[in-house]
């Protein structure tokens, strides 16, 4: 360790360290990598060393690691800074000043002459990527691991900034940025010309994608569909899209939530805890069901009776109905229930019962772990997260969407789509709803409503996820155009984004079933078609991290409140915009 002592703005500091002997002598050719963080970030000794484990495999000039979530954390530049479960890095254009990772070589050869006339570093997060020359996989935000920037309302008390006490810095950040700019060539014209690149602009270039992640792509047929095109959102340029180079064992992989699911040879399951009910139009058969591992549970599959479907030995039985009907899923689900075979095989049975659309994308663990998780905290109703917004289409996504940070949310709404309900919860509340349902339209938080809002009970899972490819279709509705946002991006070239595909027009489904059942939650003094976090479980890394942190933090660890709040109310004490 070596320290120096001074006084005055950091990066300032940094240059006059690196101008010193002790830095040519003992450190130039002795590291390979340079780190600087702010002194108020928190962070894992485990997440550095992931972090410089990830650059030199991949052989980064420039990173950074993610920011956790927004719960803690802030940044001027928005989503692209936080941390996102299916990727290990997501290549860019852009890394913030405050948590900058470089290799030695690009730190003595560039970095350092920047550091000469900066004070507050303002307009060298835009020079450095522009001085590399936009490499395709040199610069990268680094998923695996994330660190928090404590909000202003959780630091320490009496901590203060440079910007905070001295009002000269408030206006000086754009001078100094517009002295870096002038002296570097950073403009619009030679980022156009030559580098295909934006001004001021960041762009995502590529990813690597989790092992997992890229398991469920291969699963849903996106890898031969987009393995060989290249990627580009925003800028011109565009890159390769590569696999991970290195399979890890899993204690390599500590921050992650996925990594916390069970693989398949480790999943503990009996018939008795969960039923799979499967509705098949189409009469492709999702490949999680002939996995070894689902074999833990009983299964149903619904199908036409002019479909042949491949054998499924672990079914309990296969329904089968007329083609010409046009009945939706929910429908089917109900018919389903009012038969002798479901009173003989099914009824009182099981604890839990899972409905998937047969679209849905998953890994028999994900499911696994959403049930295991539903037992031991006792919950009625939940749903997977979705994995990306890449890859799914959803009402509500941003609700939906997997937090990294946290096993599981408590809310007051769960998506139609891959619905698990305990088996009480199934007969007292569900049954009844799917008298005059097809679609499942407003079922979603019908339910939640008709079960009075408990507040422990009702959970979107973020422990695992699955992926949900366009939107569902049946036999006599028009199909809908899987419009994938992935498909945008990989693109040899910049295009404008198709228009969104219309929903699907099944009339007054949900208004009805809302009418029937009385629902109002402006009655309770929540907003109608509410969709609220209410409490959640964090991820005990995360916790950790949380306790580490040199700011007031407030742990929210089955974090209950007494009493629903609205939407606004949740956002100005969590900073989680919805």
């Amino acid at each position: 360790m070596h320290i120096e002592l001074g006084s005055g703005a950091k990066w300032k500091l940094i240059y006059q360290f690196t101008q010193s002997g002790a830095f040519a002598e003992h450190y130039v050719h002795r590291y390979t990598q340079v780190y600087i963080p702010d002194d108020d970030i928190v962070q894992l000794s485990s997440s550095i060393d992931r972090a410089f484990d990830i650059q030199e495999v991949y052989g980064l000039d420039l990173a950074q690691p993610s920011l956790c979530s927004r719960i803690e954390s802030d940044s001027v530049h928005g989503q692209g800074m936080y941390m996102e479960s299916p990727t290990i890095l997501r290549y860019g254009t852009f890394v913030e000043i405050m948590v900058p990772l470089f290799s030695m070589d690009f730190f003595k050869g560039n970095v350092t002459d920047t550091l000469s006339t900066s004070a507050s570093g303002h307009g060298l997060d835009w020079v450095w990527p522009f001085l590399l020359g936009y490499p395709q996989d040199k610069i990268a935000v680094i998923d695996d691991v994330c660190v928090i920037h404590p909000k202003k309302t959780l630091q320490r008390e009496g901590k203060t900034s440079m910007y905070d006490t001295n009002p000269h810095f408030l206006g000086w950040q754009t001078e100094e940025e517009k002295i870096q700019f002038e002296k570097y060539g950073y403009a619009a014209k030679p980022c156009h010309d030559k580098y295909g690149m934006g001004y001021l602009e960041r762009a995502r270039l590529g990813q690597i994608w989790q092992p997992w992640y890229a398991a469920l792509m291969e699963q849903g047929g996106l890898v031969e569909q987009f393995g060989t095109n290249r990627i580009a959102q925003g800028p011109i340029k565009g890159v390769t899209l590569v696999q991970p180079v290195f399979s890890p064992t899993p204690w390599q992989w500590p921050q992650t939530a996925l990594h916390a699911a069970p693989s398949q040879s480790s999943i503990q399951g009996r018939a008795a805890d969960l039923l799979i009910v499967l509705v098949i139009y189409a009469g492709k058969q999702p490949r999680w069901l002939t996995e070894p591992a689902a074999e833990a549970w009983n299964v149903v599959i619904v199908a036409p009776h002019d479909l042949d479907i491949v054998t499924c030995p672990h079914c309990l039985f296969v329904h089968r109905y007329n083609s010409t009907q046009k009945m939706g899923r929910y429908q089917h689900l109900y018919q389903l229930m009012q038969t002798g075979m479901w009173d003989d095989l099914v009824v009182d049975k099981h604890k839990y019962l899972y409905f998937p659309e047969e679209g849905v994308i998953q890994d028999v663990s994900a499911i696994s772990t959403m049930l295991q998780l539903s037992m031991s905290n006792h919950l009625d109703l939940a749903h997977l997260t979705w994995c990306s917004a890449l890859d799914t289409q959803a009402d509500f996504m941003m609700y939906m969407l997997i937090s990294p940070v946290v096993v599981l949310r408590y809310g007051t709404y769960v998506d139609i789509a891959a619905p698990l309900f305990s088996w009480s919860f199934l007969q007292q509340i569900v049954l009844p709803t799917l008298v005059e349902a097809q679609s499942g339209e407003g079922l979603g938080f019908l339910w939640p409503y008709l079960a009075g809002y408990p507040m422990d009970k009702i959970a979107v899972i973020d422990a695992a996820c699955a992926m949900r490819p366009g939107r569902p279709t049946m036999p006599w509705v028009t199909p809908q155009p899987k419009q994938l946002k992935l498909q945008i991006l990989l693109q040899n070239k910049k295009k404008k984004a198709p228009p969104n595909p219309e929903p699907l027009k099944l009339g007054n489904e949900g208004q009805a079933q809302m009418t029937k059942f009385g629902y109002d939650p402006i009655g309770l003094g929540k907003p109608v078609k509410t969709k609220q976090v209410v409490g959640l479980i964090e991820q005990p890394w995360y916790t950790r991290l949380m306790k580490s942190g040199s700011f007031q933090a407030v742990s929210l660890h089955k974090w209950q409140v007494t009493a629903l709040r609205t939407d606004q109310e949740f956002v100005q004490q969590t900073g989680q915009q919805q």
